[in-house]
């Protein structure tokens, strides 16, 4: 709709959603879809989640607590891919006075 093709820095995926121009999610005819960016989608169809899941996307805490540890690590090419896009810095004390350790 509004021509929208910036992609994501991680996975270079362009996030748009499917929209049923006549709501019927079982009609798959192609002038039955149009691809909405988020904006798009929330200003002409609504939501784009339920109460019910923005209720579990609310109560989610995905940061590890105390007892839990970090179950993954980034590989090096994406360390450097993103030190390269200037969203890791490596200075260890870099942000410390906008972060709260608690």
């Amino acid at each position: 709709m509004c021509g929208f093709a910036e992609r994501r820095v991680t996975d270079y995926k362009v996030p748009l959603l499917i929209n049923f121009k006549d709501g019927n999610k079982k009609n798959w005819l192609l002038d039955n879809l149009e691809m909405l960016c988020y904006n798009h989608f929330f200003l002409h169809v609504g939501n784009i989640f339920t109460d019910k899941q923005l209720q579990h996307i609310e109560d989610y805490n995905p940061a590890p607590t105390s007892t839990q540890a970090v179950d993954w690590e980034m590989d090096d090419w994406y360390k450097e891919h993103f030190t390269n896009l200037g969203l890791i810095d490596n200075d260890p004390e870099a942000g410390e006075e906008f972060i709260s350790k608690f």
